[in-house]
């Protein structure tokens, strides 16, 4: 180790120490925050955003934006050990003083304790860390997650909470109301919306009046009700996190431009992402395949379905498991009679647990056209690795295929768009190159020189816009024979 690199060991321990509580000396809070500052430039630590994770179980966590009233807390903490709910409770520098003995409550019942964050400005959040921890030293217990009203961080403020010892910043999938919840019913309904791996955060800030500490203690049993009929458990943030896949992803350049729209003129790309063209199979290569898709794929069902009359060998034995309106997230929201899962021998069924019961070996999937005004980008990319991770779980040796979103018209002009379809395209090809899935890109083939749906592909031209003719549908289907992976 060179004298530079020994020097910013020493000062980083020292930090830490100090941050912790475990130092030799009695460092002032004044030199453990200097050590801190002085560090970030140079540091390549950072603490992990927690919002949520891929994860095979139905495992979800739970945390609280606050201490509740000293008089509501042991009913809560009750109602979460009967319900064997793990949860993270947060408390800023003014309450741990004043809430020490209910800190030490919540610490010595087997919660967790994080800290809430005044402030984002780097100095004075590395200042209340410090504060907090230091007033923990004797329950030796550190905290190790901080969490902001907005859920928001900066890369320097992730950087300095690392340095002074905090593993994660907390930023919930959703925040749930003291009253957001009426019923047992309430709570499935938003398991139904939540993706598993998902962090969840109740609202307390103002459950000081008995109406508000009722409602309170009413959501979070019906959330517990719900959890055991629907065979979830509340973990700890890191139970979560040791539960997340831990499939290799493959490191793409910062540098490479071909995943940014802003690269791009017009939406359309100047060869195919994914697999290259190759030598064309013939239509019995569709044998043992099933297209998973929404009304677009629903299209290409009954093109097969129309030529089948003719040709009874047409795209071979190929499957469908299409719907109107799924999407790569409500594929994962549990079965109810409402919900947009197809259907397979009559009967509704996960998409996962179709599969299995049908003898393929190659899975097409096309989903995103109903993903782009419901979800973020980053939740959509979240949902289709849960869905890969659910399907494989159940069939590991099935190949899977993944479709780019297709265009729309050009006239077109409500969501989804054909920016916001690039967008989620550039994504997903992305995605895929990371993770080693396989990406065919039928939105290349569908495209025109201005990156649009031609209006003689569209059946819809006049309404929605982009679903597809029998003849853009045979364009699909011979790209596909086009494009297949080749043998290694």
């Amino acid at each position: 180790m060179n004298i530079r690199s020994y020097r910013r060991f020493i000062i980083i321990s020292a930090a830490i120490l100090a941050f912790t509580g475990c130092s030799s000396k009695k460092d002032s809070g004044e030199d453990a925050v200097a050590a801190v500052m002085s560090e970030l430039e140079t540091t390549e630590s950072s603490a992990e955003i927690c919002s949520s994770y891929t994860v095979a179980d139905k495992k979800i966590s739970i945390l609280f934006n606050g201490i509740p009233d000293k008089d509501l807390l042991p009913q809560l903490m009750q109602t979460l050990s009967d319900g064997g709910i793990s949860a993270l409770f947060f408390t800023d520098s003014s309450d741990t003083e004043k809430r020490s003995e209910d800190i030490a409550e919540i610490v010595n019942s087997g919660f967790d304790i994080g800290i809430m964050l005044k402030s984002i400005d780097v100095k004075k959040a590395v200042e209340e860390i410090y504060n907090v921890k230091q007033s923990f030293s004797s329950l030796n217990y550190e905290p190790k997650y901080i969490m902001s009203d907005d859920g928001e961080y900066s890369e320097e403020l992730l950087k300095a909470a690392a340095l002074s010892g905090i593993d994660g910043a907390i930023s919930p999938v959703c925040t749930i109301k003291s009253d957001g919840l009426s019923s047992k019913e309430d709570a499935v309904m938003l398991l139904h919306r939540t993706t598993k791996g998902s962090v969840i955060s109740f609202d307390i800030a103002n459950e000081n009046k008995d109406s508000a500490a009722d409602s309170l203690i009413n959501t979070v049993g019906f959330m517990s009700e719900a959890l055991t009929e629907k065979g979830f458990s509340a973990v700890s943030v890191a139970d979560l996190k040791d539960s997340q896949s831990t499939a290799e992803t493959i490191k793409i350049d910062e540098n490479d431009k071909r995943f940014d729209i802003n690269s791009y003129e017009k939406y359309v790309t100047d060869k195919p992402f994914g697999i290259q063209e190759s030598e064309a199979k013939t239509e019995d290569y569709f044998n043992n395949t099933v297209f998973v898709g929404d009304s677009i794929s629903v299209k290409l069902r009954m093109y097969a379905e129309y030529m089948r009359k003719i040709n009874g060998s047409f795209m071979g034995n190929a499957q469908f498991l299409t719907t109107q309106g799924l999407s790569a997230g409500n594929a994962l929201w549990e079965l109810t009679d409402e919900s947009k899962h197809p259907y397979y021998n009559g009967e509704h069924m996960l998409i996962q647990d179709a599969i299995a019961k049908m003898d393929v070996d190659k899975v097409y999937i096309m989903l995103g056209i109903n993903d782009i005004p419901s979800y973020s980008l980053d939740r959509y990319l979240e949902n289709y690795q849960t869905l890969i991770s659910l399907i494989k779980e159940q069939s590991p040796n099935v190949e899977i295929y993944i479709q780019s979103i297709t265009p729309c018209i050009a006239s077109r002009t409500k969501i989804p768009t054909n920016k916001e379809i690039f967008t989620f395209d550039l994504a997903l090809a992305k995605f895929c190159e990371e993770n080693g899935y396989n990406f065919v890109d039928v939105a290349y083939a569908m495209r025109d020189e201005n990156g649009n749906l031609p209006d003689s592909y569209c059946y819809d031209a006049d309404t929605m816009g982009l679903h597809f003719t029998n003849d853009a549908c045979q364009k699909w289907i011979d790209f596909l024979l086009t494009h297949t992976k080749q043998e290694e």
